[in-house]
């Protein structure tokens, strides 16, 4: 029977995985209705999820930074993220709104050539620049939203973490408002200012929303918060 449990059989028949399934009682937040084995050291699974997903590179994949400079395909931005213990926010990060009035958009919006502000021409790779004073102003109102929420409470144990993203967020905003850049260095800066806002955004989600709902006892793990 022993080899019914190893990596190379349940990767062939997962099904094995269930070997121990409880048919009677509903799964909870912390058990898993679908489960997937990844390598020989790690198994993902999820307690709502129909179906379960490999990131776009597959298992051993390499991290490259695009020309948008996002980072790759493996982008927890750009790539809905399962639950991890050392991240646990990362599967919280909300897709870019629809609406094109929602106070937050602004993270999600492109750099262009119309948002670098030059005395010259913009056409020169090496002129410097500043990033233009309404999306600015767009992108620093959408990011002071999320620094209020995390300045209007104590946070227990992630009091840290939220201090440490805040202080990265504010130095961020502070070198867009006061520093020159070539073109790409402000597209990078841009694109690191709201991944931090977004992330830190994710974090306060979990905080409130998210976690509260794993640890009740009386919410469906079916149900969408």
């Amino acid at each position: 029977m022993e080899h019914q449990f190893t990596y190379e059989y349940l990767n062939k028949n997962p099904t094995g995985l269930l070997h121990k399934r409880d048919t009677v009682n509903p799964v909870g937040p912390f058990n898993g209705r679908l489960g997937v084995l990844i390598d020989k050291e790690w198994l993902m699974i999820t307690p709502n999820g129909l179906g379960m997903y490999q990131p776009p590179l597959g298992i051993n994949r390499e991290m490259h930074m695009r020309t948008d400079f996002k980072d790759g395909a493996d982008n927890p931005l750009l790539w809905p993220q399962f639950y991890m213990c050392s991240d646990p926010w990362l599967c919280c990060i909300q897709k870019r709104p629809r609406d094109l009035l929602d106070p937050f958009r602004p993270l999600y919006e492109p750099v262009t050539w119309s948002n670098f502000d030059t005395s010259g021409s913009p056409s020169q790779d090496n002129q410097l620049g500043k990033f233009q004073d309404i999306s600015l102003a767009r992108l620093h109102a959408s990011a002071q939203k999320i620094i209020d929420i995390s300045e209007s409470q104590s946070w227990g144990p992630s009091d840290a973490l939220l201090m440490d993203f805040c202080c990265g967020l504010c130095m961020l905003l502070h070198c867009l408002e006061s520093l020159p850049f070539v073109f790409n260095r402000l597209h990078l800066t841009v694109s690191e200012t709201q991944r931090v806002a977004i992330e830190m955004r994710a974090i306060i989600d979990y905080i409130t929303v998210y976690r509260p709902r794993m640890l009740a006892t009386n919410v469906p793990p079916s149900t969408t918060a």
